[in-house]
């Protein structure tokens, strides 16, 4: 688990740590813009539009469930203070 060690006197292994999961960060990201994307070239301008597009498009709904649990599987591994039995 990361703390505050980290931020007043890193090392070159906490800052590997750190690298890395904003590099995973990255690649949860990456997928959802590209999706957003997608589902706004193919409907019209409107936000209404966008989120029928998106929950009628069965495979646009099945990605974006894809998405949801590999992003759920990532935050999963940070624990949330206050919440200890998360």
């Amino acid at each position: 688990m990361l703390s505050d060690k980290i931020i007043l006197k890193p090392n070159i292994k906490d800052i590997r740590t750190v690298h890395c999961i904003m590099y995973h960060v990255f690649l949860l990201f990456l997928p959802g813009i590209m999706l957003a994307k997608e589902i706004q070239d193919g409907c019209g301008p409107t936000l209404k539009e966008f989120k029928a597009r998106m929950v009628e498009d069965e495979g646009i709904k099945s990605r974006i469930t894809t998405l949801k649990s590999q992003v759920e599987e990532f935050a999963d591994r940070f624990p949330l203070p206050g919440f200890d039995n998360w």
